[in-house]
C-alpha cells in the first residue's frame, strides 16, 4: 500500500523551499530509536493490534516503526493516553519511561479557579505592600 506524502511550506518567508533543520541522512538514526521506543512501550505487538489501539493506520504506524516519519503530536498523545509512555521518553530516550496519564480537561481556563492557572497570585494580592 503506497502511502501519500504530504508537502509542507516553509516554515517562515524567508526559509528556502524544502530547507530543514535537521537534514534527513541525520535524523534517521533518531527517527529509528523513537519507532524502536514506540513498539517497546506497546511490548512488541503487531501492527494491527498497535493500529486498533491508537486508532490510527497501519501506514502511519509502518512508517513510524520503519523511521520514515516522526509521529504527530495527536499521535504521541494517543500514545501516552493508551500507555502511561512519557513522551519526552518516547522522543529522547531520556527520562523516565512511564508517567501518570494526562487529564485532558473539558473546561476552559476562564471556568478554573484562578489559581490554577496563575499560580497563587489571589494570595499575593490580599498581602499589604510595605
Amino acid at each position: 500500500m503506497k502511502c501519500r506524502e504530504r508537502n509542507f511550506e516553509p516554515m517562515c518567508e524567508t526559509s528556502e523551499r524544502g530547507e530543514r533543520l535537521i537534514q534527513r541522512d541525520a535524523m534517521l538514526p533518531a527517527a529509528l530509536e523513537i519507532g524502536r521506543r514506540v513498539m517497546e512501550v506497546f511490548g512488541y505487538q503487531g501492527i494491527s493490534n498497535i493500529v486498533f489501539r491508537l486508532k490510527s493506520t497501519s501506514c502511519e504506524i509502518n512508517a513510524i516503526v520503519n523511521g520514515e516519519k516522526l509521529p504527530s503530536t495527536e499521535l504521541l498523545l494517543g500514545i501516552h493516553k493508551v500507555t502511561g509512555a512519557s513522551i519526552d521518553w518516547l522522543l529522547t530516550g531520556n527520562g523516565v519511561r512511564f508517567v501518570p496519564v494526562l487529564q485532558i480537561s473539558d473546561h476552559t481556563y476562564e471556568q478554573l479557579p484562578t489559581a490554577l492557572w496563575f499560580g497563587h497570585q489571589d494570595n499575593e494580592r490580599e498581602m499589604p505592600l510595605q
